[in-house]
């Protein structure tokens, strides 16, 4: 069994981010499922798997319930698990208002069959956890969506444990932050809508806030419909990294 022991000194930040990821469960060393790969090679590296690690939970926040942003993203993390992966299990609670339920049609853009997704409505939030974590508990799920706007330490540590033992990844979708509650999350990304590229593709700003044994990081990405891969935008390509300070005050 590996201990902490095994942490050297002389390994570089890189390789100790891995090997504390590996310590922590969700590291990927070439013995175990294989990383989420974003396709997106300033990002995969970025990241101390190579990729989201499988059998995680991964949060992801909008800014704005009306922004769909936070669901396209989900959506094409969820397409790069590939069609042989199984079906996933997508759970969310009507907010009211002017949002809506996940569509099929807006899903399928970013790569999604809608055919893989078994959705799942719950009136309340408590029904939309405990259905999520039956679902992390069933290996023939690829992944489970579980798109709420209240979700604490404990309920989420349930879906840690619960993905950890199955394989099974999981993503806490939110719109929109509803409490400052910590959740217990391999990373959470803050994902907002930016002004569409001359091309009019989607465009997105990536924040990775959170990484279990990694470091933030930020990105302006657009979506390539003719591809169908995430891609940085093309005036920012080759632009140096801004300090995470100015980056934020921008």
């Amino acid at each position: 069994m590996e201990t902490q022991s095994q942490l050297r000194s002389n390994e570089s930040p890189a390789a100790l981010r891995a090997t504390i990821a590996r310590l922590e469960g969700c590291g990927f060393d070439g013995t175990g499922p294989p990383p989420i790969r974003l396709g997106l090679a300033a990002i995969d590296r970025h990241l101390p798997w190579g990729g989201l690690a499988r059998g995680a939970v991964h949060d992801i926040l909008g800014l704005d319930p009306l922004d769909g942003a936070a669901s396209g993203f989900c959506a094409a993390l969820l397409a790069r698990l590939g069609a042989m992966a199984g079906p996933v299990l997508w759970v969310f609670r009507p907010l009211g208002g002017d949002t809506a339920a996940p569509y099929g049609h807006g899903l399928a853009r970013f790569g999604l069959d809608p055919g893989r997704i078994v959705f799942a409505r719950a009136d309340r939030d408590r029904d939309l956890l405990w259905a999520a974590e039956e679902g992390l508990r069933t290996p023939a799920l690829a992944a489970v969506v579980a798109e709420t706007g209240a979700v604490d330490l404990t309920a989420s540590r349930r879906l840690q444990l619960a993905a950890e033992a199955n394989g099974v990844t999981a993503f806490l979708l939110r719109r929109t932050r509803m409490s400052d509650s910590p959740v217990a999350a391999a990373t959470r990304w803050q994902v907002a809508s930016v002004p569409s590229s001359p091309r009019d593709l989607p465009r997105w700003h990536l924040d990775l806030d959170r990484c279990r044994g990694g470091t933030p990081g930020n990105w302006l990405v657009e979506w390539c419909d003719e591809t169908g891969d995430l891609a940085l935008a093309a005036d920012t390509v080759d632009r140096p990294d801004l300090p995470r300070a100015s980056r934020l005050a921008g």
